[in-house]
């Protein structure tokens, strides 16, 4: 069929406006809230805590950024996802992160249907699979698919969470792109050595689990293409491998420059852990008792029935499928080596998502190829090809409902609107004080609204957000409850541990120290097992993958109320307003200041003006 009215880039760019669109005149229309405030509450999941770094980036506070003084913010974080949207930001503003989410829908649906124009597969079936692609966490969520819990995986196939995925998977399907290209029209030559180490740099200062996939399938396939031939003309290619080495270690060198300079107490905060031979062999075993799970090899002997059978057909497509295969079984590999030779480890759940990726990819066009090789000449299969431009109208429409269900829900949502009306509020009143410094709050959200607004000074920082010693961050906790008139008690049942499911989860815990207090079958913070009874069975029940999971051993929380008390106040009149939204803390709060110093909206707004004469 063909298109008249738009050349198929026009189309691609029309759909991501379609899709971009199903979710923000959904947000302005249930939401009057300003564009600050909008950005963070309809940012994916948690992917408004990246907005802070893009903001330094943004500004070119690039010492700052880096962690080179007293008051820096960050080091070591996934640089490379973020330019893009730091240079948005500069350009347009806060509506920086609107245009840059338009984007990368808009890439994303490029590189597949590129990908597809590799097959041969028709314009509009191009389109088709690269919008079903996008739309598969969707149709699953609004499906009885979701309740499957394996199937949740596919979110992370695609989606808006900035910059994970909606940045750095751009990389791996680039990188993909790249090697079937390169599969087509194999030639090892300068051109695509300094664009593979382009690639292999931008996805390993993004999120370097991708990269260690993508190192070992490009070494696999340079294998499987020069077979005897790799010796043939040795030096040349060397030479070559050393330029893409160069290119690779200059397009990543801050990111580089960054993890070499990170505080260890920000690397161990973020996850970074130094396990011996006994835990490197527990996560091995884990890995491989996954691998050999029927669940596993009955998925992994579809994906090669279906190249067997292409083989059998003599299929054309065959020498593409391989090239899938080859990338989900490096991404089979890339776990056991990382584990094996990095001195280091940080979360390892995130391998799971790269061969959930790979596979879903080997089989999906697996399949395709399959379908087209079988009745690619028969009427039914012309049949469908007048449905791609329904099925495509379809799937807009799915997403279309699926967003405005969404964000009804959330309006329908007493206690989120109330919270949502709350924080723009106190963020109004803020403004029109037009103060902007000195902010105490233990809400993330408005720590990176004050981000965003360029306050001067936040006193107390998430520990992912500052690179200040754990010790320092102690401090300011104890200084900040102090100041509010808690006692050690009081700070002692805020961190307390707690269960939440599968795991041990505390908010506070896990906003200030994260992967600090990391508590599962692999490891606690200082190997210690002085937990009470009950719940020490239950952590050495978590796996050795959710990393997620945090709990305080009991002679830490005895330390930390010693250092509460010990501590000596520091009284700071520069305080201008402290804003908590956690109706448990409020309840401990509002007893300790008069009622003139504060402001109690609806119970979950606690709202003190320090600078308010009667509070003095």
């Amino acid at each position: 069929m063909q298109i008249y009215f738009f050349n198929n880039t026009s189309l691609i760019f029309l759909i991501a406006g379609c899709l971009f669109l199903s979710k923000w005149i959904f947000s302005f229309h249930f939401f009057n809230d300003p564009i600050d405030v909008k950005i963070i509450f309809d940012a994916e999941v948690d992917g408004y805590f990246y907005f802070y770094y893009t903001k330094y980036i943004s500004d070119l506070k690039f010492l700052d950024f880096l962690g080179s003084n007293n008051t820096s913010t960050i080091a070591g974080e996934a640089f490379s996802s973020l330019l893009l949207h730091a240079l948005l930001l500069k350009i347009f503003g806060l509506y920086g992160f609107l245009v840059g989410e338009l984007i990368c829908i808009f890439l994303f649906l490029l590189i597949f249907y590129k990908i597809c124009q590799f097959f041969n597969f028709s314009n509009l079936f191009s389109f088709l699979i690269s919008l079903f692609i996008f739309c598969i966490p969707i149709i699953i969520e609004i499906s009885f698919l979701n309740n499957i819990s394996i199937l949740h995986n596919f979110k992370q196939i695609y989606n808006l969470r900035y910059p994970n995925p909606l940045v750095s998977n751009l990389f791996l399907f680039l990188f993909v792109f790249f090697l079937l290209k390169f599969e087509r029209n194999y030639v090892l030559n300068l051109g695509h050595i300094i664009t593979l180490g382009i690639i292999l740099g931008l996805t390993f200062s993004s999120y370097y689990y991708y990269f260690v996939a993508e190192v070992i399938t490009f070494f696999i396939f340079i294998l499987y293409k020069e077979k005897r031939l790799i010796l043939v003309n040795f030096k040349e290619k060397i030479s070559l491998f050393l330029i893409c080495l160069l290119i690779f270690l200059i397009v990543s060198s801050p990111f580089i420059f960054m993890l070499i300079n990170a505080n260890p107490d920000y690397m161990e905060r973020v996850g970074s852990l130094i396990i011996n031979s006994e835990q490197k062999i527990l996560l091995l075993s884990h890995f491989i008792s996954k691998i050999l799970s029927l669940k596993f090899l009955s998925i992994f002997f579809i994906n090669f029935l279906i190249t067997f059978i292409l083989k059998v057909k003599k299929s054309p497509y065959l020498r593409y499928k391989i090239i899938f295969d080859l990338f989900f079984i490096s991404t089979v590999i890339s776990p056991f080596l990382f584990i094996q030779f990095s001195p280091k480890i940080s979360p390892l759940y995130n391998f799971n998502f790269t061969i959930f990726i790979s596979l879903f990819l080997s089989i999906f066009f697996g399949f395709c190829f399959l379908v087209t090789a079988l009745f690619k000449d028969t009427n039914l299969f012309k049949l469908t090809s007048f449905l791609n431009p329904i099925l495509i109208l379809l799937l807009l429409f799915i997403n279309f409902n699926y967003r405005y269900s969404l964000y009804s829900s959330l309006k329908s949502d007493e206690s989120y609107t109330q919270f949502r009306k709350n924080f723009s509020i106190v963020t109004k009143e803020i403004k029109d004080k037009d103060v902007y410094d000195n902010l105490v709050t233990f809400d993330d959200r408005l720590v990176i609204w004050a981000t965003l607004n360029n306050f001067e000074e936040i006193p107390l920082m998430s520990g992912v957000l500052t690179t200040v010693s754990n010790k320092d961050i102690e401090k300011e906790l104890f200084n900040t409850f102090k100041l509010l008139g808690l006692n050690e008690n009081d700070f002692l049942e805020i961190f307390r541990n707690k269960k939440s499911s599968w795991r041990f989860l505390n908010r506070y815990t896990q906003i200030y120290f994260w992967y600090r207090y990391s508590a599962n079958s692999l490891t606690t913070y200082k190997d210690s097992i002085d937990f009470d009874k009950e719940d020490l069975v239950f952590i050495k029940n978590i796996s050795p993958l959710h990393s997620h999971s945090i709990a305080i051993p009991n002679f830490e929380l005895s330390r930390l109320s010693k250092d509460f008390i010990s501590f000596k106040n520091r009284l700071n009149n520069k305080i201008n307003y402290v804003v908590i939204f956690d109706e448990e803390m409020i309840e401990m709060i509002k007893k300790k200041f008069n009622k003139e110093c504060y402001v109690i909206n609806n119970k979950n707004l606690f709202f003190l003006a320090l600078n308010n004469e009667n509070c003095s």
